[in-house]
């Protein structure tokens, strides 16, 4: 690689933090991966976490437009229908984060086209990380649509043990998330690299985080409130129903 020393130290940082970061997560994952494995050798579900009771919700590829156009939604409010007898809901692949993140996430793309070194440049190794982790966890969400999710399933340790990939979707969102920060660290570089000649750009610089997350804010509020409502303190507040009925045995 023709990098310089400097630049090789930082790439080495981060992969270094992305590391610890993982092992770390595996450590915090454990508890939970081997507590499922003891259920499953006690439960009479057992058979259930099989490849082919995985396979039994698919991730309708018809319905990745939600990720995009948010009010097509109501052409899939029918909860579970059959469809060549695999059950789907649609509720969970509602995968709309905002207009805004989504083209953020397009100006990401910015950085691997680059050929200049420079502040952006140094988020390439973020950028092809997440991407690999994105189109990995994209294979295995949408199951049987692919013949790439037997290999996943069967690779990554744990994976055996759950059922519904398409539950995933939320692991999705996350590196969605991830990719609108880059685009938009690849515009604070920009604004931060040209204050010189755009005075403007030193009040834009600290505005415009607060501006995309306002916008985004009411995109969401708008746009999803009707489809998944938030719910209200109290709901997470009032005594549970088994509580009451122990209080009442008392």
């Amino acid at each position: 690689l023709t990098l310089n020393k400097k630049f090789k130290e930082q790439i080495l940082l981060k992969l270094t933090v992305l590391f610890f970061a993982g092992i770390t997560a595996i450590l915090l994952y454990a508890p939970q991966l081997l507590a499922t494995i003891e259920l499953t050798k006690l439960s009479p579900r057992e058979s259930a976490i099989s490849e082919e009771a995985s396979t039994g919700v698919i991730w309708p590829l018809h319905s990745l437009k939600l990720f995009i156009l948010p009010k097509s939604y109501p052409i899939y409010l029918d909860i579970f229908p059959e469809d060549n007898g695999r059950l789907i809901d649609y509720g969970m692949v509602y995968g709309y984060i905002g207009i805004i993140p989504l083209i953020l996430i397009l100006v990401s793309a910015k950085i691997m086209f680059q050929k200049k070194v420079d502040q952006n440049s140094e988020l390439k190794i973020y950028f092809v990380t997440f991407s690999i982790c994105i189109l990995t966890t994209v294979l295995y969400a949408i199951g049987g649509n692919t013949q790439f999710f037997s290999l996943i399933r069967n690779t990554v340790p744990g994976l055996n043990f759950f059922r519904i990939p398409v539950k995933s979707l939320y692991i999705i969102e996350f590196y969605l998330a991830v990719f609108s920060a880059l685009g938009l660290q690849v515009i604070l570089n920009i604004l931060k690299n040209n204050t010189n000649k755009a005075p403007f750009n030193k009040l834009l610089y600290p505005a415009l985080p607060i501006i995309i997350i306002l916008i985004s804010y009411l995109d969401l509020r708008i746009n999803n409130q009707w489809i998944t409502p938030t719910l209200p303190a109290s709901f997470w507040l009032e005594t549970p129903p088994a509580l009451e009925y122990i209080h009442k045995l008392n």
